[in-house]
């Protein structure tokens, strides 16, 4: 995380001119591949304040760049005023500029390049084809993915039990409920 002027900046993933490079993605990620040139970046701006993203400097070609404005009421992003919470289409070879109107904003920036596979959604579910979500609708149905592996399907615990922590190795700690 670096902060400028009160601009707080935080690149998760990827790579941006003046930043030392974040961890390394798990090594079967798409984002492991250089050629996918994934980026995500957090940003706070500060009321009044700017800050911007530099263009990408190599081939855009199928490279998506969006902005996930997700904090603050009133925002400009490049020439274009933003009301509320919007996501936007960047330009990735066009450096942009976020600015913070009258109060702060906060920015979730993801960038990557096309998976060259065809992409279905349908609510939670993401596949390639309608198959797969098919298949992902029955595989919940059937086991919650994994499964539920108590006998009850509450999520509570019993309302008169003391608090409790129990451990890895099967140590239980109870404590008495403070009073009311």
């Amino acid at each position: 995380i670096r902060e400028t002027s009160g601009i707080e900046i935080a690149l998760i993933a990827g790579n941006l001119p003046g930043f030392n490079s974040p961890p390394a993605p798990p090594p079967d990620s798409y984002a492991s591949e250089p050629t996918s040139d994934v980026m995500v970046l957090t940003l706070k701006i500060p009321a009044g304040s700017s800050w911007s993203l530099p263009a990408y400097a190599g081939s855009t070609t199928g490279l998506n760049r969006n902005a996930y404005i997700h904090t603050g009421q009133k925002s400009k992003v490049g020439d274009q005023m933003i009301s509320g919470q919007k996501r936007l289409k960047l330009h990735p070879d066009v450096e942009t500029e976020f600015t913070a109107v009258d109060e702060g904003i906060e920015v979730l920036i993801l960038q990557g390049r096309d998976i060259g596979e065809p992409v279905v959604q349908h609510g939670p579910f993401v596949g390639n084809s309608r198959e797969d979500i098919s298949k992902a609708f029955k595989d919940y149905q059937a086991t919650g993915f994994g499964g539920w592996p108590w006998p009850s399907e509450s999520l509570a615990h019993d309302r008169h039990r003391q608090r409790f922590a129990q451990y890895s190795d099967g140590q239980v700690d109870e404590r008495p409920m403070p009073e009311a």
